[in-house]
């Protein structure tokens, strides 16, 4: 029965893992195809900015969606979806050619339904936690470590697949891993007879305000989503502006900074496992700390080391000391929103984080532009050791301890 319990768990999470490793493949194989046609910055710049409008909007209102019409629901039409139009991708491609009015169509298509998909599958793991007896903080770490591992090993799949066998037959890869995704989720996903809590959802008007009203009335919720988008938009403004321009102007190769990203990433996977392990024993004070000081020092140490090697070691031990932080921080979303709403707080948790991305991405730019990578480095550094030791005087992390009996939080 135990294994029963455990087996849905670890079939959403090889359902997650299905659909990053397609989704990391497919933007490599987009990308490429879009830069060999039109040989364009611009338009390859246009397509991200296209990927991203309906990540966004998913975000926002595919919370609400998986409120309306249930979890299992949501996430098999999302992934039903989204299959439907990994298949379409390479079926035009082959008879058609690149046309690109089409392609960014389909783009926009592809990724509307990433998001919902993801909100509903993470919208179930308090329940099926409980479920499978095994703590909260565990099993958002597993779902972490896929996703990262994802991002680790979908560049190389992309690659491999393009090389030997072509951008087109890439994206029939990419249809392929997404079909046994949704394959898995549809054995793994729980039948729910009863649900009170969407039926209460259903009854009520489709609106994002009772979301947002939670977040910011609860200390917790408005906190971890005003210290997530910070710390997101930070670290994606790091790896795609600062360290790329920092690269450059210090007469390194492309090749070095795929081996320092390749460390952050390798580091986050190590620190991810270890929270997995022990995740639910550890003071959540305490990993918020430690892991916004680890990208402190990490940053300044990006900045005025110049050696490769140490620089991968500095990003190495940043990526293991902030690993902990995403786990942590779902696990505390998930368990101070109630079932009924649950989907709109995560929904809307996602979507102020993707807003805040282009503003933190154009900021350092500017920034980097303006006094050069480096100072965009340390200044980067000393927001994250200013956001750390804010989180040292929180009341909001003060009073959370973990339950080392049930792996559950309580209030001191």
């Amino acid at each position: 029965m135990a294994c029963r319990r455990r087996g849905i768990l670890y079939g959403l999470i090889i359902a997650t893992a299905c659909f990053a490793v397609a989704d990391e493949i497919a933007d490599i194989a987009l990308t490429w195809i879009i830069v060999s046609h039109t040989g364009s910055a611009g338009w390859t710049g246009l397509a991200g900015a296209i990927g991203m409008v309906p990540l966004i909007a998913g975000a926002f209102f595919g919370g609400a969606l998986v409120d309306r019409l249930g979890m299992r629901r949501m996430a098999l039409l999302a992934g039903f979806l989204g299959l439907a139009v990994a298949v379409a991708i390479p079926v035009m491609l082959g008879q058609l050619g690149v046309v690109l009015p089409l392609l960014l169509a389909s783009i926009f298509a592809a990724e509307l339904f990433d998001v919902p998909a993801e909100i509903a599958i993470e919208a179930q793991l308090p329940e099926l936690a409980r479920f499978g007896r095994m703590p909260l903080e565990r099993v958002n770490a597993l779902d972490e470590l896929v996703e990262t591992l994802a991002a680790l090993a979908g560049p190389l799949l992309a690659g491999l697949a393009m090389s030997r066998l072509g951008a087109i037959a890439a994206l029939w890869t990419v249809a392929a891993v997404a079909a046994a995704g949704v394959a898995v989720l549809c054995c793994a996903l729980p039948r729910r007879r009863n649900d009170p809590a969407r039926r209460r959802s259903a009854a009520r008007p489709l609106s994002i305000g009772d979301g947002w009203r939670l977040i910011w009335t609860t200390p917790v919720l408005r906190w971890i989503t005003l210290v997530a988008a910070l710390l997101t938009t930070l670290l994606v403004s790091l790896e795609g502006v600062l360290l790329p321009v920092l690269m450059q102007q210090s007469g390194r190769s492309a090749l070095d900074l795929g081996w320092v990203l390749a460390a952050a990433g390798g580091g986050a996977a190590v620190g991810t496992a270890g929270y997995a392990w022990k995740g639910h024993l550890m003071s959540p004070r305490a990993v918020v700390f430690t892991g916004i000081l680890g990208l402190a020092g990490s940053t300044a140490a990006l900045a005025l080391f110049t050696q490769t090697g140490p620089v991968c070691v500095a990003a190495a031990l940043g990526g293991m000391a902030a690993g902990p932080m995403s786990p942590l921080l779902n696990s505390q979303v998930q368990r101070h929103a109630p079932r009924a709403l649950r989907g709109r707080v995560l929904g809307i948790a996602t979507g102020v984080i993707l807003l805040c991305m282009p503003a933190g991405l154009l900021g350092l730019g500017v920034a980097a532009e303006l006094f050069g990578a480096r100072a965009a480095l340390i200044g980067t550094a000393a927001a994250f050791a200013g956001a750390g030791f804010l989180a040292l005087a929180s009341r909001t992390l003060a009073d959370m301890q973990p339950d080392a009996r049930s792996g559950r939080m309580t209030q001191a």
